[in-house]
């Protein structure tokens, strides 16, 4: 008796297609969740290696206050944000490997985050030195394609101007702080970001724009800044300080007379008055007027 031959010796051409098309579909599906995770994963390399450069911060902060370096003849504090990190065109070793270097103890990576293309990951917040305790939601250091963010900015002037960082690149005059400027939000529109309460945040480009009155003073201007008038950049000195007894403009139409802050009664008009609540002292209050 003979044995029937097996008329099929394996997948079909069609067959073959159509598995090939399903793993297709299933890699298609499964890429977004792959490329997310690799991306969270970056974002977290760069969080720990931007709280570790703000604990190093804290610590020169401790052992270095008040110690000097002379650049290019003029003496500066050696925690100046401009000397903070490792300065490509530093001309002294010591310009080199930044004065952060000493309390860093991976200084070689710590001031690369994973997703960054360029010469800078990270910039600091140029006021930081007037921070204190009433300042924990400042931001410190951020994700920056320069290495100084200098918030106090103005629309005119050069890069390297008088206050010897760049001219900030938000005055450029967009509407939106993002990354045509040097702001860097690498990680699915974040940026990562280290307060001075010594924590670490992800901020959306609109959430902490400078251009923003409210966000400015927030998240990037000292609480001592807020009572003080800033003469910039004519002078890097604060001056022309603000206390609650100054006296303010009468609101009322066509008078605009100077009166006292305890005055009820405008002297000039006749008309009663409120004083200004304690958030309208701010001399920045619902403007961004830079000098």
């Amino acid at each position: 008796m003979t044995t029937p031959k097996n008329s099929r010796g394996g997948f079909t051409l069609v067959e073959l297609l159509i598995v090939i098309a399903v793993m297709g579909t299933l890699v298609a599906m499964l890429m977004p969740a792959i490329n997310s995770a690799r991306e969270r994963g970056r974002q977290t390399v760069c969080a720990s290696r931007i709280q570790q450069i703000g604990i190093a911060l804290t610590k020169a902060n401790a052992n270095k206050r008040g110690k000097m370096r002379t650049v290019d003849g003029t003496p500066m504090n050696i925690l100046d944000p401009t000397l903070l990190q490792p300065d490509p065109q530093g001309t002294e070793q010591w310009q080199k490997d930044g004065t952060l270097s000493a309390e860093l103890q991976e200084a070689e990576n710590v001031w690369k985050c994973p997703a960054a293309t360029g010469t800078y990951s990270y910039g600091f917040n140029e006021r930081l030195a007037g921070m204190g305790g009433r300042d924990g939601s400042r931001i410190v250091i951020i994700e920056y394609n320069e290495p100084v963010v200098n918030i106090a900015g103005h629309t005119s002037g050069t890069p390297g101007g008088q206050n010897g960082n760049p001219q900030d690149t938000w005055s450029d005059g967009d509407a939106t702080w993002n990354q045509s400027d040097a702001f860097a939000p690498r990680h699915m529109t974040m940026a990562n970001a280290y307060t001075h309460g010594k924590s670490t945040a992800s901020f959306q480009p609109d959430e902490i724009d400078p251009n923003d009155c409210w966000s400015q003073k927030q998240y990037w201007l000292p609480n001592r800044d807020r009572l003080t008038k800033i003469d910039w950049p004519t002078t890097p000195q604060d001056k022309v300080a603000y206390h609650d007894q100054n006296p303010y403009s009468c609101p009322h139409d066509g008078c605009n007379e100077m009166v006292d802050r305890q005055a009820t009664d405008c002297p000039k008009c006749g008309q009663g008055l409120t004083p200004p609540q304690p958030e309208r002292d701010d001399p920045y209050f619902d403007q961004c007027d830079w000098k």
